[in-house]
């Protein structure tokens, strides 16, 4: 059973190319591994024709190293066949697959390319690599929230000044509110998230600012060629209290 490799629609000659695969996990901001890199290093080569000698040899050889190099361009499919297939297919990439280098490997003498490997055959070295998320779509791949507590309820004392005195304090109330405000984002994989509800919602006693919430959808972080990813939301929530706010933790996402 003969094997095949072919790239971007060219197809090397049978059972005459080799690869080595190689796989690189990438992680977000929370650690979870988000995608994987699969690069392919591949080897092969193109023969002359059956037959064919001299300057007819040479067209035929110089034709499929024309074909191939033409081939060798970002955002191509990357297919082996040897009974079922293995493949890197540039759609299933988020960015497509890329050609990492690609060059033809030199000749008998070392440098120019001359004898056979000139003559009827020519061998060239790639490197293909592409992108595959591994995780759904509903994935959290950043996310932080935070609560910042203002006022300690004390008095309420302010500066009075006379035209005829200096600055003297004069307190209005004896006591203060509370205030909190909760805020984050969340970033998720493919789709903006759902943001977490007011920490202090179903508390007795503490009362929202309905006017003051803000809820932000940011544009995506990387724009791929196929698939885009890091959808972001933002949120900030503003609320008071006659009891204390301080020390509370931020809700969980």
């Amino acid at each position: 059973m003969s094997s095949t490799l072919s790239y971007n629609g060219y197809t090397f000659p049978p059972d005459m190319s080799w690869f080595t695969i190689n796989r690189v996990g990438i992680v977000g901001g929370t650690g979870r591994l988000i995608k994987v890199r699969n690069i392919w290093d591949c080897h092969s080569r193109v023969n002359t024709a059956p037959g064919l000698s001299g300057a007819p040899a040479l067209g035929d050889l110089d034709t499929k190293i024309k074909q191939v190099e033409a081939a060798m361009r970002d955002g191509g499919d990357l297919i082996f066949s040897l009974g079922s297939s293995m493949r890197l297919i540039s759609s299933d990439c988020t960015e497509g697959t890329h050609i990492k280098n690609f060059s033809w490997n030199k000749g008998t003498d070392g440098v120019n390319g001359f004898g056979a490997e000139q003559i009827l055959r020519r061998s060239c070295s790639f490197t293909i690599y592409g992108d595959i998320l591994v995780t759904t779509d509903t994935d959290i791949i950043e996310y932080q929230d935070s609560l910042r507590a203002i006022g300690s309820g004390g008095p309420r004392i302010v500066p009075v000044t006379s035209l005829s005195g200096g600055v003297q304090a004069q307190q209005l109330t004896a006591t203060t509110p509370f205030y909190a405000i909760q805020s984050g984002y969340a970033t998720g994989l493919r789709g903006y998230p759902t943001p977490p509800l007011p920490n202090y919602q179903f508390v007795g006693g503490v009362f929202y600012f309905p006017e003051t919430l803000e809820v932000d959808h940011v544009t995506p972080k990387s724009w791929g060629r196929n698939i885009n990813t890091g959808f972001t939301v933002r949120w900030s929530y503003r609320c008071w209290s006659a009891i204390g706010l301080l020390g509370t933790t931020p809700g969980v996402f």
